[in-house]
């Protein structure tokens, strides 16, 4: 192995302290509608609901990540139910608390999505959230929403400030990058994804 890349993925998975105090003030922000019925007869309607939040991709992404019927239409996702997924989120910590792996000793780039500002987080979505555009407007004429989405973009950028040095102090050689975009970087951002991997794995050629 010459060098790792994680794209928002280099998180301390065994640390969730942070998650009640952002948890908190996540739920007073409204989040981006879910997508209605009418989003879902079509992979064209998915994909116009889903760059209005985020950015959607090529087509063959998505019907990787959902499932059709005979007719066409969007049956869901490829992912079991809530609670199931939360049993395996349970079972993922359990057992990566007492997990005390080797240090990354080679180079190693963490890609993290992270809004640059309040506005930021709104119209483009973080780690966590999916881009709310109509939120903007909202924001502007309600001072106390305002002040809730501020208060949600720096628990945002703290968070992510956290387990950044953590990947830092485990990564002996690594060099952190921040993007404005949502947690699929790779498809709200592969432009500029591409370019810092580039410029990434210029630097390992340039090494004996």
């Amino acid at each position: 192995i010459t060098g790792l890349v994680y794209v928002d993925a280099a998180f301390d998975r065994g640390d969730d302290a942070d998650n009640q105090a952002y948890n908190a003030v996540a739920r007073t922000v409204p989040a981006a509608p879910n997508p209605q019925s009418g989003d879902f007869v079509s992979f064209a309607a998915l994909r116009a609901y889903l760059e209005k939040y985020g950015g959607a991709g090529p087509e063959a992404w998505l019907r990787t990540r959902y499932r059709t019927d005979a007719d066409g239409t969007i049956a869901g996702l490829w992912t079991p139910d809530l609670p199931i997924r939360q049993a395996m989120m349970k079972e993922i910590q359990s057992a990566y608390k007492p997990y005390s792996p080797e240090r990354i000793r080679v180079p190693a780039l963490a890609i993290y999505a992270v809004p640059k500002s309040a506005d930021d987080l709104v119209l483009r979505g973080s780690s966590d959230r999916l881009a709310f555009p109509e939120l903007v407007v909202k924001a502007a004429e309600d001072p106390a929403l305002r002040e809730r989405i501020e208060k949600l973009h720096l628990l945002t950028r703290e968070r992510v400030r956290k387990h950044a040095k953590w990947f830092e102090a485990f990564a002996e050689r690594g060099r952190v990058v921040e993007l404005s975009g949502t947690h699929n970087l790779i498809v709200s951002n592969p432009r500029e994804v591409l370019q810092r991997i580039d410029v990434f794995v210029t630097s390992l050629a340039e090494k004996p």
